[in-house]
């Protein structure tokens, strides 16, 4: 019995010995920053038309400086 307990007090004691004083090692790794961007799609943006009570709105292509469609009725102010 008294060796059982002597036994489990060492295994105790080299497990936290070994866990909370073992040396670590921390590999951090960084991703080289990109020198150039390309965009990879349109940027579309809503564009509003307040005419009167009226109120229309349209897709703008920000990307090309186009427009995209016509004027949509949205609602009445």
């Amino acid at each position: 019995m008294k060796a059982k307990k002597l036994l489990t007090i060492a295994g105790i004691t080299c497990f936290v010995l070994a866990t909370f004083f073992s040396p670590t090692t921390t590999v951090v790794t960084h991703a080289a920053a990109p020198t150039e961007y390309t965009i990879q799609s349109d940027i579309l943006e809503w564009r509003y038309l307040f005419e009167g009570n009226a109120v229309y709105k349209r897709l703008y292509n920000a990307s090309s400086g186009n427009w995209v469609g016509d004027w949509i009725f949205v609602r009445y102010l």
